[in-house]
């Protein structure tokens, strides 16, 4: 395996890790503003 090839799978984890991540605050974000209408 070429060096450039293992930096894109690691930069291809590391968008797939912040994606859940902003995904997972915006569900939090979606509850919280639920329970202040409920």
């Amino acid at each position: 395996m070429h060096p450039h090839e293992a930096q894109n799978r690691g930069t291809k984890l590391m968008t797939t890790i912040s994606g859940r991540r902003k995904e997972a605050t915006a569900v939090v974000r979606m509850k919280k503003e639920r329970e202040i209408w409920l």
